[in-house]
């Protein structure tokens, strides 16, 4: 019942867990859930990106404050395409030439 994830004893348990720095964030009530999830993710050491496109707020304009909160807070404000393309680092895969079908 909290409004960041990280109010949650096992999700940063299974968090730790995984040895990762960077996390990928999505998820709605942006300038809530995302939004907290994200301040406390940064305060325990983390890099967040957050998906703006993957993000949604009840309003556009609490959408728009929660995304200047966040890049002010030290977030990376991204997009899907983005980050996709990040994770996969190169062009010359087949898993490059199936992403690249589904996002057209």
């Amino acid at each position: 019942m909290t409004f960041s994830c990280c109010g949650i004893g096992a999700f940063r348990t299974r968090l730790e867990a995984t040895g990762a720095r960077h996390i990928i964030l999505t998820g709605i009530e942006a300038h809530v859930c995302v939004l907290m999830s994200t301040l406390d993710l940064i305060a325990l050491g983390y890099t967040v990106h957050v998906v703006a496109d993957a993000v949604t707020s009840r309003t556009q304009a609490n959408w728009r404050l929660a995304m200047d909160q966040l890049r002010q807070a030290g977030a990376v404000v991204t997009t899907t395409e983005t980050v996709l393309f990040q994770l996969l680092r190169q062009a010359d895969t087949d898993e490059f030439r199936e992403l690249a079908k589904l996002i057209r």
